[in-house]
């Protein structure tokens, strides 16, 4: 099979690693959200989806696994690094948030 329907469904997603957002063309938006203590762990959450009817389950479940494939394909990519708002120091902007690194966010706790 050549021409398969859906080799091209990475084209759909844009990701943003500043708003954690990971959208796709057709009005799907998922945020993401650190899980717990884990730095690079991530919670994904649907904010957003489109007012289509008939939506069948194994669609939503597609929608789903694609935004959360292109959020960790996202997540994996090389970025460079950025200052902490708190201390200065410079860390992966994947695992800050608010603008801080995730050693200032434990010292919050």
């Amino acid at each position: 099979m050549t021409q398969h329907p859906d080799r091209n469904w990475r084209s759909s997603w844009t990701v943003d690693l500043k708003t954690r957002e990971a959208r796709h063309a057709d009005g799907w938006i998922f945020l993401y959200e650190c899980a717990g203590d884990a730095p690079r762990a991530w919670d994904g959450k649907c904010v957003q989806f489109p007012a289509k009817g008939n939506l069948y389950a194994s669609q939503i479940a597609r929608i789903c696994r694609e935004a959360e494939d292109i959020w960790s394909k996202a997540q994996k990519t090389p970025a460079e690094p950025v200052p902490c708002a708190v201390c200065g120091s410079y860390a992966d902007p994947r695992d800050m948030w608010a603008g801080m690194c995730h050693e200032c966010q434990r010292r919050l706790v």
